[in-house]
């Protein structure tokens, strides 16, 4: 079974949403979908064409994966005599805990299927692990064999195969067959995949950042960095705030330290910024994030920027409606 295959059947209505696009970018979209055997690089191909979606909701007309140069921005926007152009990202969990998460989401699908009016949690004793070495059909025939046997009351508890615990939540529920909630307390949240940490190697963002800087200056257009954010990275919108923007230091009474030796070197006193990534990269002109189809927009601060260009006034009109939307 094809990757497109398995997520229509989890979400039909792909080829529906498909539908709305331009012919030619339906055409693009649907062919890398179908030919994808990477489930990592499909998944970015659908955070792809939610960007799509969200640009043929404001009215402005894209173009997907157009060549310029020798590279291929996944959106390129048209704007009356001009053009911008926006990557797409999908910050998503590093690799062990995908492999985690599929199989969670895998096993969770099977344990559905028990006929029985219970609402379980899994947890596991070890949250990284070799899935290879566990078979889910096993792990399922024991969990329904301990429901049917042993008519659990809620709080009762089992372990199967060493590694997975689960606990009953409630013995009555309205459904036909049992509901089953994941561990959520596995999310791993690292800044490091938003925020530059020093003297490591550039991550995916930094990458973004600075893969298009031959195309902005040879035809100076405006670029803008899409980011996806997976639930399970922990991260939100806030973050990419201040990391782009900038955060507010924390403001200290001089009166209240200045008997302490470690302040007396500080200029204290005065409220102060840290500027954000804007500043360092002046050719971004900013930066949309999606959470939970929910989308936000931030436009590079500097004056300068060619964002702010009036050629570019309509275009960023509608943009700005990012934040208004529900």
């Amino acid at each position: 079974m094809s990757l497109l295959e398995l997520y229509k059947e989890y979400h039909p209505d792909i080829i529906g949403r498909l539908s709305k696009f331009s012919e030619i970018n339906k055409r693009r979209l649907i062919k890398k979908l179908e030919i994808e055997k990477d489930k990592r690089n499909f998944l970015s191909t659908i955070s792809e064409i939610k960007f799509g979606e969200l640009f043929n909701a404001l009215h402005i007309e894209s173009i997907y994966d157009k060549k310029i140069n020798s590279k291929t921005p996944d959106w390129t926007l048209n704007c009356s005599t001009s053009e911008i152009i926006c990557d797409v990202y999908r910050l998503g969990q590093s690799k062990s805990d995908q492999i985690r998460s599929d199989f969670e989401n895998s096993l969770i699908e099977h344990i559905k299927k028990i006929q029985a009016h219970y609402i379980i949690r899994i947890s596991f004793i070890q949250e990284y692990f070799e899935p290879e070495t566990y078979n889910i059909k096993s792990i399922v025939t024991k969990l329904s064999e301990w429901i049917f046997k042993s008519k659990p009351k809620i709080g009762d508890k089992i372990l199967i195969s060493e590694n997975f615990y689960f606990t009953v939540l409630s013995n009555n529920s309205n459904h036909q067959f049992v509901s089953c909630w994941g561990n959520i307390n596995s999310i791993e949240y690292k800044i490091g995949k938003i925020e530059q940490e020093q003297n490591s190697y550039p991550n995916e963002i930094t990458k973004k950042l600075t893969k298009y800087n031959e195309i902005i200056e040879s035809f100076n257009m405006p670029y803008f960095l899409c980011i996806d954010i997976d639930f399970g990275t922990g991260v939100n919108h806030d973050e990419f705030e201040e990391y782009f923007k900038g955060k507010s230091a924390i403001l200290i009474d001089y009166e209240e330290v200045k008997y302490i030796p470690e302040f007396k070197q500080l200029n204290l006193g005065k409220e102060w910024t840290i500027l954000g990534e804007f500043y360092n990269n002046p050719q971004l002109s900013g930066i949309i994030t999606c959470l939970n189809q929910s989308f936000k927009i931030l436009f590079n601060p500097l004056k300068k920027q060619i964002i702010y260009d009036e050629k570019y006034r309509e275009i960023v009109t509608k943009l700005k409606n990012i934040n208004n939307s529900k």
